[in-house]
């Protein structure tokens, strides 16, 4: 596994200096020759020191400085956060206040358990205060900084902070639906499951391997946390976990042809009540808000306003009694999970609750040595956070969090990786345009525009047949914008992205030819937009409306033409009505921002 350095990973990460030579599409960093590794030893554990972004870096963690090195050739995108965000609040349409009865609820069992176990829906609350992880209760040793439970110690202070004391489930004697209740403490004792797979099967695909049944990896203390049957659901929990599977997934899954979050996920997380919830908690937060006569409307199911934000307390309840087991917090479970949350607040569109929430997830994979090449399901979450993140940092004018660097060349990528590359390029683009400019700089900037768009084109030199668009009937001279039918949809974002890539580039960009250049400038940058938002009116599928309706926003910032403005707005307004997001009216504000002009 590659680090976000770029480095082989090994019982532990070393630290590395990320440097390299130019190479021919200017991807892969590699450590450079002078690069110190540090030894950890069992007496002093990792070396450790303090990041941009707060936290203590371990070896192989180390952040990029921002300024790319122009000798070099790289270009490294910066963790550096701005100060911090306000306290989390959760977007459920009917607030519940700390003194608000969620009324009774019905005992709710498992068919393999004795006693009865609850579901998600229907569990007995009482009000207590749900303990935070460092607390000396909690059955964990904090002492480790561990970023995960950084993460949930995040979530449930936040929700706290808002909601007062959270309301503690009584749900028998286990939380994760086996009849047994051991403790870390009396796992020695305990007799655990075989170590391989009785038919023997060993795969070397990621994508395979955490398919199989009772892989190496459900070994140690895995069986203590998840239900060792399936959880059996309600009919309008079923909904809400259908909806999930064939609606919500898509467009996690954009980039990801095996489609892992509507494959997988669902798989996992009918063994695991933390999982369930969290799926349960973004079904019903999706179906609150999504316009009626979406055909992604579940039959016009719409969950009561109260389910949604008890799907989430039980997550965290459950995380937060999970995390004493060590395998829970590296679990495949956990990391869907904290995507899944994340795209709860994405749907609210509250920008500091939702950019909380994504530091928390980068978190978790910096914990991990996650990152886009990880493969399988881990590899999954990766790109949908990215997806999630660069959005937010354009919002925010902000760098995205990450700072992983590809070690793999163009060359070696398949289409489906080429087409996610492209949101890789594209969070370069939006730190370079979160960068201030300084007095004086401005020629370093014009060579760092320089670079990213040598890198653009040679994303581009790469791309294969199917990027291009396919014959549409309804192309015509006479319509608004050229119809430009790019199939599968993920490639077809690829290309919105590209072309958004280039505007943003142009528009922080100095112009030094004068007024004759500006024009040139202005026509190419219509050009551009015309292209993007011309992908967008043959992008008519749920799954790539969300990205859609960004890169069209991007594209109508430089639209003048009020035939072309009202085409977009009505384009945006049926994005959200398709796929239920943002909660906010894009066209509204790209509305504002043309009066403003």
């Amino acid at each position: 596994m590659q680090t976000e350095g770029g480095q082989t990973n090994g019982d532990s990460p070393s630290a590395t200096q990320a440097s390299s030579p130019p190479s021919g599409d200017n991807q892969g960093l590699q450590p450079s020759d002078g690069a110190q590794e540090e030894q950890e030893t069992p007496e002093t554990g990792p070396v450790r020191r303090e990041a941009a972004d707060g936290l203590d870096d371990c070896q192989g963690y180390s952040v990029l400085d921002d300024a790319l090195d122009l000798t070099e050739g790289n270009h490294p995108l910066s963790s550096t956060t701005q100060g911090d965000t306000t306290s989390w609040q959760m977007g459920c349409e009917a607030m519940v206040s700390s003194g608000t009865s969620l009324g009774p609820q019905n005992c709710y069992t498992f068919p393999h358990t004795r006693p009865e176990i609850l579901s998600p829906t229907q569990a007995a609350f009482q009000t207590a205060a749900l303990a935070y992880h460092s607390t000396p209760d909690s059955g964990v040793n904090h002492a480790s900084g561990s970023l995960t439970l950084r993460w949930l110690d995040l979530l449930i202070g936040d929700a706290t902070l808002n909601y007062g004391p959270l309301p503690e489930l009584e749900i028998g004697p286990d939380v994760f639906g086996n009849a047994v209740t051991q403790t870390p403490a009396s796992l020695d004792e305990a007799v655990t499951p075989a170590t391989n797979d009785s038919s023997g099967v060993t795969a070397q695909s990621a994508y395979l391997q955490e398919r199989l049944h009772n892989k190496g990896g459900s070994t140690g203390d895995k069986h203590l946390w998840q239900a060792s049957e399936a959880i059996a659901l309600q009919p309008q929990e079923h909904i809400l976990f259908r909806h999930f599977t064939e609606h919500i997934s898509r467009w996690m899954d954009l980039f990801e042809p095996q489609r892992p979050f509507g494959t997988l996920v669902p798989h996992l997380a009918l063994h695991n009540i933390g999982l369930m919830n969290a799926v349960l908690a973004l079904s019903a937060r999706h179906l609150r808000i999504v316009n009626s006569d979406s055909p992604c409307n579940a039959a016009g199911y719409r969950p009561d306003p109260n389910d949604t934000i008890r799907y989430y307390w039980k997550t965290l309840h459950y995380s937060q009694k999970a995390m004493k087991y060590e395998t829970y917090q590296t679990s495949l479970e956990l990391l869907a999970s904290a995507i899944i949350i994340s795209s709860y607040e994405m749907l609210d569109g509250a920008s500091t609750d939702w950019e909380k929430h994504l530091k928390g997830v980068f978190w978790i994979q910096r914990a991990q040595v996650i990152h886009g090449d990880s493969g399988g399901l881990r590899q999954a979450v990766w790109w949908a956070w990215l997806c999630q993140d660069v959005w937010a940092a354009f919002r925010e004018k902000r760098k995205p969090f990450t700072f992983w660097q590809p070690t793999r060349s163009l060359a070696e990528l398949d289409p489906n990786h080429l087409a996610a590359r492209a949101v890789y390029n594209f969070a370069h683009i939006v730190g370079f345009c979160a960068e201030e400019s300084e007095p004086g700089n401005a020629a370093l900037n014009t060579q760092k525009a320089a670079l990213l768009l040598q890198r653009l084109e040679t994303w581009k030199s790469y791309l294969t047949v199917e990027f291009n668009p396919l014959p549409d009937p309804d192309s015509e001279d006479d319509k608004t914008f050229p119809l430009l039918w790019i199939q599968p949809a993920a490639f077809g974002i690829a290309m919105q992205l590209y072309y958004c890539s280039l505007i943003l580039l142009h528009l922080h960009q100095p112009c030094y030819g004068g007024f004759k250049e500006y024009l040139e400038r202005q026509k190419t940058l219509k050009k551009w937009a015309r292209m993007v938002c011309g992908i967008a009116m043959t992008c008519t599928d749920y799954a790539s409306s969300v990205m859609s309706s960004q890169c069209v926003f991007i594209a109508g910032m430089v639209i003048e033409d009020d035939t072309q403005r009202a085409a977009v707005l009505e384009y945006l307004d049926t994005c959200n009505q398709r796929a239920g997001w943002p909660g906010y009216s894009l066209g509204r504000e790209l509305s504002d921002m043309w009066q403003a002009d």
